[in-house]
């Protein structure tokens, strides 16, 4: 019959040959998604590479000058353009308005739903 060295030997080497075969497959499924990775990556570069370029066209001065002549209605500042802070009208003081019989001083308080808003009333 078959000695126990020889049945041990082959064994081993059953075993070594079903470890190599799963290894293989192993680094065959890596390799895989190391390649989808890599390609993923140049895509990705290849993406920022294009919006770069995009940024700096939108961007270049000599556009966005083209572009305000032609869709704003934009003139130099002139002296006439000028005033000086005294020549600013002031806003007219807001009047007391009535309420249920009193007058409010200063702006009113109601919450615009019908109700008076929160707070001491006078």
């Amino acid at each position: 019959m078959i000695g126990r060295s020889t049945l041990l030997s082959i064994v081993l080497a059953l075993a070594a040959g079903v470890a190599l075969f799963v290894v293989k497959y192993q680094v065959q499924a890596l390799e895989d998604e190391l390649a989808s990775a890599r390609l993923h990556l140049d895509e990705s570069r290849e993406a920022v590479h294009v919006l770069h370029a995009e940024w700096h066209y939108l961007t270049d001065p000599q556009r966005l000058a083209d572009l305000a002549g032609r869709h704003l209605d934009l003139r130099p500042v002139t002296a006439e353009n000028l005033v000086v802070i005294a020549d600013v009208p002031m806003r007219e003081p807001e009047l007391p308005r009535e309420r249920g019989g009193q007058i409010a001083e200063g702006p009113s308080r109601d919450s615009g739903l019908g109700m008076p808003a929160a707070g001491p009333q006078r």
